[in-house]
């Protein structure tokens, strides 16, 4: 079976135990199962089949507070319920464990994610000094 080809959309990826589940608001654990995630990594190098990990950010439907954590609303890229993306928790995924690609994530909300990468990752341009 060929895994479909995510690009920077609304996925999920399973892992060992896809019947396995987890608490809401838990930290997404691949091993549990599979878990809603937005790919972050650039269109080029996710297309690209000589790289074989995609840059994710978990979902949570647990409300979250805070710049590190933007809402992702129902419906976005195929979500059922409203749902926080947890930027502090960006990680690497083999393509392989990609289980579907759901519609893309609207520009406004996969700008939101950008911005809460650049805060914890310390990627935000620096302020100019007088």
């Amino acid at each position: 079976m060929v895994p479909p080809r995510p690009t920077r959309r609304s996925a999920r990826f399973a892992g060992r135990n896809a019947a396995g589940g987890r608490p809401t608001g838990t930290p997404v654990d691949p091993a549990a199962g599979t878990a809603p995630c937005v790919v972050v990594s650039d269109p080029l190098v996710a297309a690209n089949r000589r790289y074989p990990l995609l840059g994710v950010v978990p979902l949570t439907g647990a409300p979250v507070r805070g710049a590190l954590y933007p809402r992702v609303a129902a419906g976005t890229g195929g979500l059922r319920k409203d749902s926080w993306a947890l930027a502090d928790q960006v990680r690497s995924i083999g393509k392989r464990r990609v289980a579907a690609v759901f519609r893309p994530v609207d520009p406004a909300t996969l700008e939101a994610i950008d911005e809460g990468l650049r805060l914890f990752l310390g990627l935000a341009p620096a302020a100019a000094e007088d």
